[in-house]
């Protein structure tokens, strides 16, 4: 067991993945009690954190997710990749709208479609034609994608998925600006407000 590659398998110990939180309102530190806005945590308690009913952003880089701005009634989920299903199995997700934001390319658009298929309300950020043409400079080769069909996507994420995909095309997400992504998040938050005042079985 020396040669084991984590300290948990060296030592025969309950290995687990671990969530990381940022609570983007310090009303919701002071609300819950809590004496820090950061949280990393075993998925199991991630579970238990009473977050349900407050609007949630998935954001896939970690530079992106330390540095989201404050939001009023908002909290943050560092995602991981194709294991984010795991990671943000949190079972109220489910019941409102989830802001997700990966980089633009064939593999966040994956993610994004996986992630809706288990939570059907997941609305996309900055993953869309404008942010593309905007910040094209910053634009590298991806890693060739076999994929074709993304059964969660909307016809405008799809058909911007094969685009990136064909070329072979990506813009990761911390070359957005801090002077634009600010204004997107907040029309995205305002859509989620609004679901929240109608039917949330609107689809996307």
């Amino acid at each position: 067991m020396q040669d084991a590659p984590t300290f948990e398998q060296r030592f025969g110990l309950r290995e687990e993945d671990q969530g990381q939180i940022r609570l983007l309102d310090d009303q919701l530190r002071k609300h819950y009690g809590l004496a820090v806005t950061e949280l990393t945590l075993p998925h199991s308690q991630c579970a238990r954190l009473p977050l349900k009913g407050h609007y949630c952003i998935i954001a896939e880089n970690k530079m992106t997710f330390l540095t989201l701005p404050p939001l009023s009634d908002t909290f943050a989920i560092l995602g991981g990749g194709f294991k984010v299903g795991s990671r943000v199995s949190l079972p109220w997700l489910s019941e409102f709208p989830v802001i997700y934001w990966g980089d633009l390319d064939s593999h966040g658009f994956q993610i994004l479609s996986q992630l809706r298929s288990i939570f059907p309300y997941v609305i996309s950020l900055m993953m869309e034609k404008e942010t593309l043409q905007i910040f094209a400079q910053f634009c590298v080769r991806a890693t060739p994608c076999a994929v074709r069909n993304l059964p969660y996507l909307t016809a405008d994420e799809h058909e911007l998925f094969l685009h990136l995909a064909h070329n072979t095309i990506r813009l990761e997400q911390e070359h957005t600006t801090h002077a634009h992504a600010p204004s997107q998040i907040q029309k995205r938050l305002l859509q989620m407000r609004n679901w929240a005042r109608s039917d949330p079985s609107k689809s996307i």
